[in-house]
């Protein structure tokens, strides 16, 4: 494994030793995370707080298992934009401050 350094410059530096990121790297892969776990803990509690009305009959159901290919494919597109976004936004406004 080779240890990763943040540091000011614009490009990834790779030398045989290490590998050196930028801050806006950083900063912009701490921004998908705070997004994904923000999202992940809304998900989870709306889980818990509908899991009660779910009919256990429906499983049998093939629409039912159409809706929720149709639920996971809005939920991975929000991660996927949100969490690009919420990147975007934080390495935006260091920049902006910086």
């Amino acid at each position: 494994m080779h240890p990763i350094n943040c540091a000011l410059d614009d490009n990834f530096v790779s030398d045989s030793n290490n590998i050196t990121m930028t801050a806006n790297t950083a900063l912009f892969i701490l921004g998908g995370l705070v997004f994904l776990v923000a999202f992940s803990w809304f998900k989870a509690a709306a889980l818990k707080l509908y899991s009660t009305s779910i009919n256990k009959d429906a499983y049998d159901n093939k629409n039912e298992w159409f809706n929720l290919l149709r639920v996971f494919l809005v939920d991975w597109l929000v991660c996927i934009l949100g969490a690009l976004l919420t990147g975007i936004i934080f390495v935006s406004l260091f920049n902006l401050f910086h």
